[in-house]
């Protein structure tokens, strides 16, 4: 899948004028602090995509303010062969335009996000061979419910809505809506319908399911990677297990963040924990240990380019999750949390980039990738990055660093500014407001050798 163009509008700060087009895999946003570059990530960190929790994708404070509009978010995107071969070559058929369009929107009524699609999504719902012979009877029984009003409960009314917008718009949760119409609705409806309900609304639900399955499947993973959600020194396996209510929000990404990593799973871990049968207990801490050291090497061989040494020592002691740090250069090894910030920043980053690089399609976002790092690392994250955002992979990071801005490339950095009273993107040659233009590519005049103070003229206006 190609990444073509995304919106951010109407969220936080932004308004109407929020596109981030990749002329490339890796882009990069600046611009001063406040304006928006974080909002940027945090709202494409929360799209979703053929899945029953999109319904609260964009949170009510999502709202901008300033111009009262209902937040939206779309990716512009083309499939690739591979893509079309997960769908099914048979089921896109002769179409020649590959594009899709995810879209987002926030309904201030219903307090819900609507996701809907457009392009081949559309095109292939529209025509799914399994609802050929059932089509007519799907929207007579749409208007049938609609004249009838049969029941009160919300869920009649998105019975209907499924019925007759599931070719553009996204059906959450499509199983349970059918069960509920299946049980309540059957006493209600005269034939010819009451005898065809059953086969109707059974075939319209596993006809959804199966494309949403194909859909979901070529679509991109979102990472956010969030330098804040650190490793504890330790995880306790019941407080893992009883979930939220004993554990902290960062805690539980690190944790899924490093499970990811290592090709492993909450699942998994309980099972390391609670397997009664030892041996298999047993192997699966060994998989996961071995993993572990596995990353760890080819961080030390590939990125730290043999400069340092880590390891990374995961510890199964009885009840609790154990990390400690060895370094090369201090005898010992120490608890996660006494190690260096820069290191756990590192390690951190490299196993959300390994996690995400387990998705064939994905858009991994950083904000501020180089605020722990010394001068020399951050000149190897960026190469990291530059890397990884290879095929299908995209990056996404904002910084006010030079040494993260490559300055052969500034056609991939982005700038952020505030222009009445909201944010906006623009490419470098586009920034209008002067002062903006100043505080925005300051890092990249760095990054090319400049002063800025050099063009401090009254000309200032004129400067390229």
């Amino acid at each position: 899948m190609k990444i073509k163009e995304i919106h951010v509008r109407n969220y936080c700060s932004f308004g109407n004028e929020a596109w981030i087009s990749f002329s490339s895999n890796i882009m990069a946003l600046i611009g001063r602090n406040g304006v928006g570059k974080t909002n940027a990530l945090d709202a494409i960190s929360r799209m979703r995509f053929f899945c029953d929790n999109v319904e609260s994708a964009i949170p009510e404070r999502a709202v901008n303010q300033n111009t009262q509009e209902p937040p939206e978010l779309k990716i512009h995107a083309t499939l690739d062969d591979q893509d079309v071969e997960d769908i099914g070559p048979g089921i896109v058929g002769e179409v020649t335009d590959l594009d899709v369009t995810y879209m987002l929107k926030y309904d201030a009524d219903s307090r819900r996000t609507q996701f809907s699609f457009a392009g081949l999504f559309f095109h292939v719902m529209q025509n799914m061979a399994e609802l050929t012979d059932l089509r007519k009877d799907i929207k007579e029984l749409g208007d049938l419910l609609s004249e009838k009003r049969i029941s009160s409960d919300e869920r009649y009314q998105r019975l209907i809505f499924a019925l007759k917008e599931y070719g553009r718009i996204y059906i959450p949760n499509i199983s349970g809506l059918v069960s509920w119409a299946l049980q309540n609705l059957n006493h209600n409806i005269e034939e010819p319908f009451k005898s065809k309900l059953k086969p109707l609304l059974e075939s319209f639900r596993d006809a959804l399911e199966k494309r949403y399955a194909a859909f979901r499947k070529i679509s991109p993973q979102i990472h956010l990677f969030r330098d804040a959600a650190e490793f504890p020194n330790s995880y306790n396996i019941d407080h893992v297990r009883a979930g939220n209510d004993h554990i902290s929000s960062g805690d539980k990404i690190a944790l899924e963040r490093f499970l990811g990593a290592v090709k492993s799973s909450r699942e998994e871990l309980l099972k390391a924990f609670d397997e009664k049968n030892e041996s298999v207990r047993n192997n699966i801490q060994d998989r996961i240990t071995k993993e572990t050291r596995k990353l760890v090497k080819e961080f030390n061989n590939s990125y730290l380019r043999g400069a340092a040494e880590i390891e990374l020592n995961v510890k199964f002691d009885g009840r609790f999750l154990r990390f400690t740090i060895c370094n090369a250069d201090t005898p010992g090894s120490v608890l996660w949390t006494e190690a260096s910030s820069g290191v756990r920043w590192y390690l951190s980053a490299f196993f959300e980039l390994k996690r995400a690089m387990h998705s064939r399609n994905s858009i991994i976002l950083i904000d501020e990738p180089g605020i722990h790092l010394h001068v020399t690392a951050q000149k190897e994250a960026l190469a990291l990055l530059q890397q990884l955002a290879q095929g299908t992979k995209y990056v996404l990071y904002t910084t006010h660093s030079p040494y993260l801005i490559d300055k052969n490339r500034l056609g991939d950095v982005l700038a952020v500014v505030r222009e009445e009273n909201v944010s906006v993107v623009r490419n470098l040659t586009s920034i209008e407001n002067v002062s903006s233009r100043m505080e925005a590519l300051t890092p990249v005049c760095h990054a090319l050798g400049y002063d800025m103070s050099m063009s401090l003229t009254p000309q200032a206006s004129r400067m390229n």
